[in-house]
């Protein structure tokens, strides 16, 4: 076949702006997001996010590089950089803002199945960094420290990512779920639980919602399988409340998930290998 002419019907794909793609997009919200929170935070919340972001970048080009792959936009470390950052208390060192966000990163490159995370980075690296530099999370990103009419913003900016990513029946099992259990615990009187109603609380659970459990490469993709994420993460957040206690319920909630459904995928992946190698043996003999 003669080169030129398959050159010719060749269809041209257009580079996507930044803007336009998943990642790009919810990049633009978080620095939306973040503006806001700076008029609480000031100064200090920016510097904080700029070493959150930096750390991550250069975390993931080291990864990049060691790999040997040929370096790109990190879109997705900045993603998770500003995450960290926004869920991070503000006023914690530097230097454990930094660390939580190479945590994010490795964890990202290092646990994965079937070329994906196995764990959302940014739910990982904070975990990781209360566990090891026992740092708190203030959620000061879902504009906390702002007054109640603030969470319209973050609702809005919520439901614009969500439709980017395409995830209300994730997200609104999730709460549906949440919320639910919330309401039988209380009547049964069981723990101490009118609190979750309130700041920060409410504020973390739709921060965690709209930009952590909708995370495209950490959770499905289908309808189905988005249900029954939201499920685990919501129960398995309420679940480690009660229990255990803690700050950390809602990250180890969506780690969960995380697991459940990476195992799932992979197990379903094995069955029809298997499946498939079968038939093959059998249309061969």
């Amino acid at each position: 076949m003669d080169q030129s002419t398959t050159t010719e019907h060749r269809p041209y794909r257009k580079k996507q702006p930044l803007w336009r793609t998943p990642k790009g997009y919810v990049m633009l919200l978080l620095l939306i997001l973040l503006a806001v929170a700076t008029l609480s935070s000031g100064i200090g919340g920016l510097t904080h996010t700029g070493v959150a972001v930096l750390a991550a970048v250069v975390t993931d080009l080291c990864a990049v590089l060691l790999q040997k792959r040929k370096p790109s936009l990190p879109d997705g470390a900045i993603v998770t950089g500003l995450i960290v950052a926004l869920v991070l208390s503000y006023k914690e060192l530097w230097y454990i803002a930094a660390a939580a966000s190479s945590l994010s990163i490795i964890s990202k490159h290092v646990l994965r199945m079937k070329r994906k995370p196995l764990f959302n980075p940014a739910a990982l690296g904070l975990l990781l960094s209360s566990v090891l530099f026992f740092s708190g999370q203030d959620w000061w990103g879902s504009l906390v420290e702002l007054p109640v009419w603030s969470l319209a913003i973050v609702i809005i900016i919520g439901f614009m990512i969500v439709d980017k990513v395409n995830k209300f029946p994730q997200v609104l099992v999730f709460l549906g779920t949440y919320f639910a259990l919330l309401l039988i615990l209380s009547l049964l009187h069981l723990g101490e639980v009118m609190e979750l109603y309130q700041p920060p609380f409410l504020n973390a659970i739709l921060f965690l919602s709209f930009v952590m459990v909708t995370d495209p490469p950490t959770s499905p993709g289908n309808y189905s399988g988005q249900v029954g994420f939201g499920l685990i993460a919501a129960v398995g957040s309420i679940a480690w409340n009660v229990c255990v206690g803690g700050t950390s319920f809602l990250l180890i909630g969506l780690l969960c998930a995380n697991v459940i459904f990476r195992l799932t995928h992979w197990s379903k992946s094995k069955r029809a290998g298997i499946t498939q190698s079968r038939q093959e043996v059998r249309t061969e003999v």
